[in-house]
């Protein structure tokens, strides 16, 4: 794992030129000059949080490859192979349970079992 930031700088550098996008091009894609790029390969500058997730998005690469020691291949990919993946079928909403249950909650809300809940209930409910 890179721990300074001109290790990370480099690391960025690398990643950069591995995506044959020069400073400038990078630097505009991410709405920074390229006088503050230049200071991050360097490592004299931190990324924000947000930088580094739009960094991320940018050139396609999860943050974690930022960091790490393995090598950059030309080719690096954040998805696997399109053969696995597995749908999930969507839910069927079942329309009558939730208005049975949206009912018998909003019936035990309109029936307290103290006076003073029931005073808190309705002023709630004027005030929705």
């Amino acid at each position: 794992m890179l721990t300074t930031m001109t290790e990370i700088g480099n690391r960025l550098q690398q990643l950069r030129k591995a995506k044959k996008l020069s400073q400038a091009e990078l630097a505009q894609q991410l709405n920074m000059s390229r006088s503050v790029w230049i200071q991050i390969e360097a490592g004299k500058r931190n990324l924000s949080a947000l930088e580094l997730i739009k960094l991320s998005e940018t050139l396609q690469i999860p943050i974690l490859d930022f960091i790490s020691d393995s090598p950059i291949t030309q080719q690096t990919n954040t998805q696997p192979p399109n053969d696995t993946y597995e749908r999930i079928p969507e839910p069927n909403l079942n329309l009558q349970k939730l208005q049975n249950v949206l009912l018998y909650l909003f019936e035990r809300c309109r029936k307290p079992k103290h006076n003073r809940n029931r005073f808190v209930h309705l002023f709630i409910f004027r005030r929705l």
